[in-house]
């Protein structure tokens, strides 16, 4: 499930130390869309946050070049296939650029819209916003 590195252990991002889903596998594609579908399926949660949505090489160059580019595509054909799974609900990305590629919404870092709206709520292992996307600035 976790995207290892050229040692063999679990990646991680460089500036978080988190470790890294695996979207080379099928498998964790599907992993990924279900939770966020099941955690918008009762509506009172409209969308999903794919935070550094624009990442390539989420490990700084600890896995080999090959399973880059894998990783890349099946990370990006993940948010593909959740941004048409949700519907009318919503993948948000960070930067507008991401736009129409592979999320259908983009938010500013949710602490600058806890000032804005203290009813967003983001929780951090998928980014699932609530309400963000109904925002108007």
């Amino acid at each position: 499930m976790l995207l290892k590195n050229t040692s063999g252990l679990p990646a991680l991002e460089p500036w978080s130390k988190c470790h890294i889903y695996d979207f080379v596998q099928p498998s964790v594609q599907s992993y990924w869309t279900e939770m966020c579908l099941n955690m918008t399926d009762s509506g009172v949660i409209d969308g999903c946050g794919a935070d550094a949505s624009w990442q390539i090489d989420p490990t700084g160059g600890t896995t080999a070049p090959d399973v880059e580019k894998e990783w890349d595509v099946g990370h990006r054909t993940m948010m593909r296939d959740t941004t048409l799974a949700l519907g009318d609900g919503v993948l948000l990305g960070k930067d507008p650029w991401e736009l129409d590629y592979h999320v259908n919404g983009t938010v500013l870092h949710c602490h600058v819209v806890y000032y804005i709206a203290l009813h967003c709520v983001y929780i951090c292992t998928l980014g699932i916003f609530y309400n963000c996307s109904r925002l108007i600035f």
